[in-house]
Parts: structure tokens; C-alpha cells; sequence
């Protein structure tokens, strides 16, 4: 906005935008501090050879829709979070991925806190997110089968086929979109595993696309919902019924 556009604003809407731009800055601020304590923790932690423990609040992150960001409901990030976690491997670690899903990989995190036995991975586009160290994987669509390594080892081990449980949520609505996210999926689920699961949350509108490319997936009764509301009807799908929900 140009300052001849401000000059022919009412002085509410002016104040509205001097209050909107002073959140927007002290945010900013909130996030670079809170990223420089979440690095100090990672050198610290590296040098003892340990995981970092860090902790950040959801509404640091604040949506881009640039990015086709939604953030979920907290119910609705409890919900996906629960269905994740139930009957998981007790004999060894078990592995969460979440593929642009980061609300739910953040109430993972905070349901899962001071718990060795559970590793959870976030395959994000944005960045941001980076601050969650050793649990952050750069993820494109656009190359599903790209940096698809244990970032935990320095990258050096695959992760492929070994996750247990996988939610995605792919940003965009397009057969494109879903069809790469879900190569990328496949290639990470640990098809020898029992517990083995595949979550998707998506638009309604693109079921036949969802059930054409992951095998056994189906609709089931549980409906996501978002925290700022989002006019496309959302649904999930998912290969297994639980708790949480049974299939239509």
C-alpha cells in the first residue's frame, strides 16, 4: 500500500492498519527470538550428543496462504494426533511421518514429550519450521522422491520404508499434487509393518483421486475442520479404522 492510499483511509481503518502492522512486526520479533533459543539448544545438544527439546506454540507460525497454509482446529489436530498414535510398534521405536501437516506433527510433539520411543518426522515446504532441528525434512512436491533421509544421521540413512504411520495433506487440490505426495508416501511406509497406516486429509472433491492411488484407503466418518474455517468440504481417509473413526 502506497502512502497516497493511507492518506485517503478513515483513521479507523488507519488505525486498524497501524495496529495490524505493530502485531505483525512483535511476531516477527517472538519468532526470531524464540528461533535463535531454538538454535542455541541444537549446538547444545549436538555437543552432547542428544536430541534438542525445544518448544514453540502453533500461533508462532503464523498461515501463509501463499503457501496454501490452513492450520487445523486443536480438536481436530487432537483427533489426527490420537488416530497416529494408537496401537503402535511397543518393541522397538516406532516412526510418525507428517507431510505438510505441521499442526498435527505440533501436537504430536507436545503429546508425546519427555517419550523416547516414538521419532516424528515433518515434511514441510516452509522452512520456518526448520527450528524443530533433526525432526524437519525439506519437502517439494514437485520431487516426491527428493532428501527423503534420516536427517537425525546427518542424512546419511534412507528413510525409506520405515515409517509406520503417515499423514499428508497435500497443499493443493490437483491429481498432479496428490499423485506425487503420494509416491512419496508409498516409498516411506514400512510395508512390512503391522501397524501400518496411511491417513489423508484432503478436499472432498478429489476423492476418486485419493482412492485410485493409495491402495486400501477409504473414507471414513471423521471430518477435519479448520481453525480459521475453509470453504472446501474436508474429509479423511485413511487404511484402518480406529478410535477416532470408522469407515462410510
Amino acid at each position: 500500500m502506497s502512502d497516497d492510499e493511507e492518506i485517503g483511509l478513515s483513521a479507523a481503518a488507519l488505525a486498524a492498519l497501524g495496529e495490524f502492522r505493530r502485531e505483525e512486526t512483535e511476531r516477527i520479533e517472538q519468532f526470531e527470538k524464540l528461533q535463535a533459543q531454538a538454535l542455541a539448544k541444537f549446538d547444545e545438544a549436538k555437543a552432547a550428543d542428544a536430541q534438542a527439546d525445544v518448544d514453540f506454540a502453533m500461533d508462532v507460525f503464523q498461515e501463509d496462504w501463499n503457501l496454501s497454509q490452513f492450520w487445523y482446529s486443536d480438536a481436530t489436530a487432537t483427533t489426527l494426533a490420537s488416530a497416529l498414535l494408537e496401537g503402535l510398534p511397543t518393541d522397538r521405536v516406532a516412526r510418525i511421518a507428517l507431510v505438510s501437516a505441521p499442526t498435527v506433527y505440533h501436537k504430536l510433539r507436545t503429546m508425546l514429550a519427555g517419550r523416547k520411543d516414538v521419532e516424528l518426522y515433518l515434511l514441510e515446504h516452509d522452512d520456518r519450521f526448520r527450528v524443530f532441528g533433526t525432526e524437519y525434512i525439506f519437502y517439494d512436491f514437485n520431487e516426491p522422491l527428493r532428501n527423503l533421509n534420516d536427517p537425525r544421521t546427518g542424512g546419511t540413512t534412507p528413510l525409506k520404508g520405515t515409517i509406520d504411520r503417515i499423514l499428508v495433506d497435500p497443499p493443493f487440490l490437483s491429481d498432479e499434487c496428490h499423485t506425487k505426495t503420494a509416491i512419496t508416501a508409498r516409498v516411506l511406509l514400512n510395508a512390512e509393518s503391522p501397524a501400518r497406516a496411511t491417513v489423508v486429509c484432503t478436499g472432498n472433491k478429489v476423492e476418486d483421486i485419493v482412492e485410485r492411488i493409495y491402495p486400501g484407503i477409504r473414507r471414513t466418518t471423521f471430518r477435519p475442520e479448520h481453525a480459521r474455517g475453509l470453504s472446501n468440504e474436508f474429509r479423511c481417509y485413511a487404511t484402518s479404522e480406529c478410535a477416532q473413526w470408522k469407515f462410510e
